[in-house]
């Protein structure tokens, strides 16, 4: 403890020394170029070596907390898995040595703490149900050490192992349900704070920068537009993930997507842009406010860089989405044909030719019934599948498959079906309960781009238009006007203003389009499709208000 708050400070030192260098150096290169009253804005970058020396510094405790979470994320679903396990008879560490083997793609981070289960019974020379408690002391989450510590407890002493980690898994869904139901409350003071954020908050400092307009104002406001309001965007979402309950279904491919299509996004605002830069497009001549090109540029990159992922998002998730309502009810008709002496292999077969579940599931359940016809076995039919189905599908999927491996038990086929109806109908809740969400980001959007469109309209232009009598008026009375600080914004200004204020909202409305997407799916990819309308409306804003209207 003592070496690592040694290091601490060390690091500490070393980061606020090394910021002072880089700040006097800097200011001495800089001089002869930036007048020394702009130079005072580099001191917001003093503090930059130190956070990322901090940073550097518990960036461990970072990555062992995700890895928390992300265990937590899964437990729901592990339960669900030590509970059809048990109901065969098979025991807590067996269970979890077997997810450690077969199932670390569908259990990535709870199959890490099966991972070190074993290294701690090989290292320490102890059994499993030792290495199971040991683990579990060591873990941070509560409910994760709670399920290690009594499954090996349960398992020492006898117990009805079956009806613990039931009573266990029933409880996490009631949480999971009571979360999900109260999901829109906690949505809705997102929500608000969004709005004041985002709504409030701009009109009020724009409206002072062109009452008290100055060049260190000017900077301010570019600080402000395109620094201080992304990083509140960033705390929102930061504050929505918390808040929203977590699942282990991962959407990196679409993160991926944005990566590979971020040239064409840059190849669109250079195309967009050059017009306007030489002087190929303006305003019409009585907006004094000029043609604030900027935001139209970047909202054109916006659209090309979020579509390709925005559409595959959209489709995607309409078919999954249809796959995992229809799941609960093929679930349980080949729980039923168990029941009538079928296996479930026999029974998939019989229900491909018998009954429809959407035309989404009828092809996985066509393809399986497929595969079964050829020859293959239960379990490589289903693994023929995994990739074009949800995670939840495939965690219904591999509860099935582990029932026929373990004897194919009527009872333990209606455990996997009620399994998959308490997922889906949590599912169900969450969704439905943050419907309304959907309009208030897009109704938001359009306040935001509208009050800032009109605002420009009504208030700085008429501010500016006015700013020449005003100062000869003032003349008369410079001590008042000198006490009083009022400096109104100039036609010269007001075109540098107005695009970085038109353009800080644009930046808004993309932060907005992905918070929606956050807040109602529970991931920045349900966003890309908001970014886009977003986009449209802000686009379509800017040419009325400065080219039509």
């Amino acid at each position: 403890m003592r070496e690592a708050l040694n290091n601490f400070l060390l690091l500490a030192a070393a980061s606020a020394t090394l910021s002072l260098v880089v700040a006097v150096f800097s200011i001495g290169i800089l001089e002869p170029i930036i007048p020394l009253e702009q130079l005072q804005y580099l001191a917001y970058l003093i503090p930059a070596p130190l956070i990322i020396g901090l940073f550097l510094l518990f960036e461990p405790y970072f990555r062992a907390a995700e890895h928390m979470r992300g265990a937590e994320r899964e437990l729901l679903y592990v339960m669900a898995l030590l509970t059809t396990y048990a109901a065969n008879g098979v025991a807590p560490h067996i269970a979890i040595d077997r997810l450690r083997m077969k199932y670390k793609e569908l259990f990535t981070e709870f199959s890490k703490i099966a991972e070190r289960i074993s290294r701690i019974r090989v290292l320490f020379v102890v059994d499993e149900l030792e290495a199971m408690e040991f683990e579990g002391r060591r873990v941070s989450s509560q409910l994760i050490s709670d399920l290690l510590l009594s499954s090996a407890s349960i398992e020492r002493r006898g117990g009805d192992i079956y009806a613990v980690l039931r009573e266990k898994m029933r409880s996490i869904f009631n949480a999971v349900r009571e979360n999900y139901k109260t999901l829109s409350n906690r949505m809705s003071f997102v929500a608000d704070v969004i709005l004041i954020a985002y709504g409030v908050l701009p009109m009020m400092l724009y409206t002072m920068f062109a009452l008290f307009a100055s060049e260190e104002l000017a900077l301010q406001s570019i600080f402000y537009s395109f620094f201080v309001n992304p990083l509140i965007g960033l705390a929102l979402v930061y504050l929505i993930d918390l808040m929203y309950p977590k699942t282990p279904v991962k959407y990196d491919k679409y993160y991926r997507l944005i990566a590979y299509s971020l040239p064409v996004g840059a190849a669109v605002f250079v195309a967009v842009y050059a017009p306007w830069y030489f002087g190929l497009i303006s305003a019409r001549p009585e907006v004094i406010s000029g043609l604030p090109w900027t935001g139209v540029a970047i909202a054109a990159a916006a659209i090309a860089t979020c579509a390709p992922a925005a559409f595959r998002y959209h489709f995607d998730q309409r078919r999954l989405t249809a796959i995992d309502y229809a799941l609960p009810s093929f679930v349980r008709d080949v729980a039923e044909e168990v029941k009538k002496g079928s296996t479930p292999s026999l029974a998939i077969i019989t229900l491909s030719n018998t009954r429809s579940y959407g035309s989404a599931l009828d092809k996985v359940i066509k393809k399986i019934a497929l595969a079964l016809e050829a020859g293959r076995t239960f379990e490589e039919a289903v693994q023929s599948v995994m990739r074009e189905v949800s995670w939840y599908c495939r965690m219904s999927l591999t509860l099935m498959v582990e029932a026929d491996l373990m004897g194919a038990k009527p009872e333990v086929f209606d455990e996997v079906a009620e399994v998959t109806r308490e997922i889906i109908d949590s599912l169900r809740i969450a969704r439905s309960s943050v419907m309304p969400l959907k309009i208030f980001g897009l109704i938001t959007a359009v306040l935001v781009i509208g009050i800032t469109s009109m605002l420009v309209r009504q208030v700085l232009e008429p501010i500016a238009m006015m700013a020449e009598g005003f100062y000869a008026a003032a003349s008369s009375f410079p001590t008042l006007m000198g006490s009083l600080g009022v400096q109104l914004i100039t036609p010269k200004m007001l075109p540098q203003l107005v695009d970085t204020v038109i353009t800080g909202s644009v930046v808004t409305m993309i932060l907005m389009g992905l918070m929606t997407g956050k807040m109602t799916d529970g991931t920045l990819a349900g966003g890309f499709v908001y970014v886009i309308i977003d986009m449209l409306l802000s686009m379509t804003a800017i040419l009325l208000l400065f080219l039509v209207l």
